[in-house]
């Protein structure tokens, strides 16, 4: 577990190539149980509780008065498949 405040941002970077869909993000974690979702900070991101800083990057912002438990987290990113592959196929 990590304290109230200790991360605030995590960011999931596609490929170059690729563009995300701000809009179609969503916490599954748990199957949409608010209880096991992240706690995000619904004042922060260009859409509430996240955005899109650059064509194939999407950012969720954590509330700062929640810590960030131990567990697995099911994250939803939608993305536009790319015309061609990109040389580094990978993502962050």
């Amino acid at each position: 577990q990590l304290a109230e405040g200790e991360v605030g941002h995590i960011t999931v970077r596609a490929p170059s190539t690729t563009k995300v869909l701000c809009q179609q993000f969503a916490d599954l974690t748990g199957g949409g149980s608010t209880v096991a979702m992240l706690r995000l900070d619904e004042t922060y991101g260009t859409y509430g509780t996240h955005s899109c800083q650059f064509q194939n990057t999407l950012t969720v912002h954590l509330s700062p008065s929640y810590p960030l438990l131990a567990g697995t987290y099911t994250l939803q990113v939608v993305v536009l498949n790319p015309g061609i592959r990109a040389v580094r196929d990978f993502w962050a």
